[in-house]
């Protein structure tokens, strides 16, 4: 595969004239350098070397194909230095405008835009040259052909930069060019990147009117590898069209072309465009795993456009999952490598990516005004630039951002003046006709496919039905013959009795037809009738097919509808819990590992400073998803309300005023008839006033139901249980209550404790331990998780955090995840 356009949001494949090449990366290359050196003529070995040596390393090492084109281009420069005739002269010129061409693709691959411009316009001199001076047919044939690649060559450059008019003018003079030398290949190749240039500015019922023309013309000469990118940019359509399983089939399709055929970067690219599709689904791990396999290709291939589209969706999925500094850093890679080549069009992507993560940092930052201000500077770039090479997708994407920045601003009427930019935008890419005139050409390319197909039936049937008047006419003249030598026989008279036998042998066979005929007609009729009553029942299976197709859109509307909602209170919930620079500035060096069993979560983690005091809790409340998460707002609320306002820092105080707030607030009773809600928590409080006088920082702890973890790496009181190395661990059991209405209210046992720096404290739920998992399916239990900690306190509490999320996925392999889970880790 020579030549690829990588494209940060998608990968669009741009279809070059060598990505049709009939040669087989496959062939054992000592076999191919044994021909070479056995070769006895210059213009061999110069056809070994572009076509199959050169080729054979583009993909696995592009520098040594580079140095065997140069190879090739020595030779044929020798070549021309010597007196030859016309034919050979035009023979080297063609070979070398090629090597000239070949090396432009491997540079267009890598990147290197300036350098593949320069080698295109020399590979298109020459064959200008052997256009203007040279007069046979044959010579003018293999000149147009060698120009119209270099004009689809120039046309990946400027499309590859996001300058679409230019590539647009250089992909219709190659389309003039392959038209006039009935180049069917190159047709379909130029109708493929023209329709690239419309995706990219958004004109998806052209795009895929291009596609489809170009696909008819790759399934009649069967070229598969054009077929596969075919299908990929088709699939593209349908995911801008938000249509994304009609896109998974035509991306699996078009993959399993590419890895028929070995095409290591068109397998990236489709992997790329998977990983796309299942982060627009909210499939994070499955889009991480297939931006992986991207990735890997890429870096083996020095691909260092595809491996920034790469790194700019990998962060998308860290923002979607909220882990907004491995999203900056990968958004981070992916421009400084866009700026390193000048893709406009990424540049694009990953300014409005760093723009979009900084409006969602100021959601929940102190320091919002800042963010705000890069968002609105990033933001800004993407749109201008957008503008400027009138990429409309990418100009709405902008404008959202730039919208969404002035709203928190406060500044609605820069915010309108962009909304209706972004409405312009979105009209243009979305609107009714387009939509329709895009299933409109899909229908016709299958309509005229299956004509294609009855033309061939109907042909067949004439083949058939002159066979058959050939045999009657044959089976007449032998009657004819056999009625002459009857004759013949009844004159003679010696054989009439021979004549008599044969009659009455052919009225036994014409009744035993008659019976066989009687038979068949009886048996047709039966299948006539079992024929009507099938057709009845599929009329009453396709009627009860569309009533069931009915209802299930009405159901998945229905379950959007409260996905919606209760995806609009995930945002209300995480606004609540400390995370980013808030979660660092109150907690030091922490991890919180916190995976809900649904969309929103019972559990909840909370913490503040009240004058000296550090309080730190995590809460397991009852149920989870929807109900858990009500009962969490419940449970911040009151410790906001107890903590905060009325400054109760004794741990086993807050408790007790914590279990009063639920009981009134759910006004239980006790009866037996009553829902059993509440919470366990673990809930501790750490004075730093007094570190400079004691050493150590004395801490307070009280728990419902769910202990507190401490790792110490000096020895001290023992408390319990599991020691490694310097490190112990120990267990505060908690109160066997939970913080609601209970058979026995006690007031909640206070704990103190001395905490030295270098302790780790863990506080947790209950989801991590009772996961079912393991070969066995058993519980993970409290005893391996307790060796969790105290085999990885020694690492940061980052790493202890990844350390977990493995063992938590080895762990529960193909099981459901049976709870909410929470970890909070803090270094004292």
């Amino acid at each position: 595969m020579r030549l690829i356009k990588p494209f940060l949001l998608l990968l669009v494949f741009v279809i070059g004239e060598s990505m049709f090449s009939c040669f087989s990366q496959n062939q054992n290359i000592d076999s191919l350098w044994a021909l070479y050196k056995n070769a006895k003529h210059d213009t061999t070995r110069i056809i070994l070397l572009n076509e199959e040596i050169g080729y054979y390393f583009e993909s696995e090492n592009p520098d040594t194909a580079v140095f065997f084109y140069n190879e090739a281009l020595n030779i044929a420069d020798k070549g021309l230095s010597k007196k030859n005739d016309d034919i050979l002269r035009v023979k080297f010129l063609v070979h070398k405008a090629t090597s000239l061409r070949y090396i432009g693709f491997v540079k267009n691959g890598l990147g290197i835009y300036d350098e593949a411009i320069d080698f295109y316009l020399k590979s298109m001199n020459i064959y200008n040259e052997i256009i203007d001076k040279e007069s046979t047919p044959n010579h003018i044939f293999e000149g147009k052909k060698g120009l119209a690649s270099c004009n689809t060559s120039l046309g990946n450059v400027y499309s590859d930069q996001g300058n679409y008019e230019q590539a647009m003018e250089f992909y219709n003079n190659s389309l003039k060019l392959n038209t006039e030398v009935g180049d069917k290949r190159g047709i379909a190749g130029c109708y493929t990147n023209i329709g690239s240039i419309y995706t990219d500015m958004g004109g998806f019922d052209k795009a895929i009117q291009h596609y489809l023309k170009s696909l008819t013309y790759l399934e009649k000469i069967n070229d598969k590898k054009g077929i596969s990118y075919c299908y990929n940019n088709i699939g593209n359509i349908h995911f801008f069209q938000n249509s994304y399983e009609k896109a998974i089939q035509y991306y699996l399709k078009s993959l399993k072309y590419k890895e028929e055929l070995g095409d290591l970067r068109g397998m990236s690219g489709c992997y790329n465009n998977l990983g796309i599709i299942y982060n627009a689904k909210k499939e994070h791990e499955t889009a991480i795993d297939y931006y992986n396999k991207s990735l890997l290709i890429t870096q083996k291939l020095g691909d260092i456009s595809g491996s920034s589209a790469c790194y700019s969706n990998i962060g998308q999925v860290y923002e979607a999952k909220g882990n907004f500094d491995m999203a900056i850093e990968y958004y981070q890679n992916a421009l400084e490598i866009v700026e390193q080549i000048g893709d406009k069009n990424g540049l694009i992507v990953c300014y409005n990516n760093i723009g979009a993560l900084n409006v969602l940092l100021a959601n929940s930052s102190i320091e919002k005004s800042t963010y705000l201000k890069k968002a609105l500077e990033y933001g800004t770039k993407a749109y201008l630039l957008a503008k400027e090479i009138n990429a409309i997708p990418r100009q709405r994407e902008a404008s959202h951002t730039i919208i969404s920045a002035y709203k928190m601003m406060g500044d609605f009427e820069k915010a309108f003046e962009f909304a209706e930019i972004f409405i312009a935008a979105n009209d243009s890419m979305f609107e009714l006709e387009k939509t329709s005139s895009i299933a409109d050409a899909e229908k016709k390319f299958e309509s005229e496919k299956k004509q294609l197909q009855i033309e061939k039936l109907n042909k067949e049937k004439e083949l058939q039905q002159s066979e058959l008047l050939r045999q009657q006419e044959t089976g007449r003249q032998q009657k004819i013959i056999i009625v002459f030598v009857i004759a013949g026989i009844i004159l003679i008279g010696v054989f009439a009795f021979f004549v008599v036998q044969r009659l009455k042998v052919t009225r036994r066979q014409k009744l035993i037809i008659e019976k066989q005929k009687a038979i068949v007609d009886e048996k047709n009729s039966l299948l006539n009738q079992q024929n009507e009553e099938i057709m009845a029942q599929r009329d009453e299976i396709e009627s009860q097919r569309d009533l069931v197709m009915s209802q299930k859109d009405h159901i998945e509307e229905q379950k959007q509808k409260i996905t919606d909602s209760i995806n609009y209170a995930l945002n209300i919930q995480q606004a609540v819990l400390p995370t980013g620079d808030y979660a660092n500035k109150i907690l030091g060096s922490h991890f919180i590992l916190f995976k809900p069993k649904d969309i929103v979560s019972g559990d909840f983690y909370w913490a503040t400073r009240v004058n000296e005091m550090l309080i730190v809790t995590v809460a397991d409340c009852t149920g989870h998803g929807v109900p858990g998460a009500f009962m969490s707002m419940l449970g911040v609320s009151f410790l906001n309300e107890i903590v905060r306002k009325k400054e109760v820092t004794k741990a086993s105080e807050v408790l007790d005023y914590l279990r009063i707030s639920i009981i009134e607030a759910l006004q239980q009773k006790g009866s037996l008839e009553e829902q059993k809600d509440g919470m366990d928590i673990s809930l501790v409080v750490i004075d730093n006033s007094q570190f400079s006088i004691n050493n150590y920082y004395l801490a307070q702890w009280a728990g419902a139901n769910n202990p507190l973890y401490i790792v110490k790496n000096e020895e001290n009181t023992k408390l319990d249980e599991l020691s490694t190395f310097n490190f112990e661990l120990y267990e505060l059991k908690p109160d066997k209550m939970p913080v609601a209405i209970f058979e026995h209210m006690n007031p909640f046992t206070n704990h103190e404790i001395q905490l030295f720096k270098g302790d780790s404290i863990y506080l947790t739920s209950d989801g991590f331990q009772d996961q079912f998992g393991g070969s066995k399916g058993k519980k993970f239990m409290s005893k391996q998780l307790k060796q969790l900690f105290i085999n990885n306190c020694h690492l940061s509490m980052m790493e202890q955090k990844l350390v977990m999320e493995k063992a938590m996925i080895e762990w529960r392999g193909d099981y459901e995840q049976i709870d909410d889970i929470t970890i909070l880790g803090m270094k004292i």
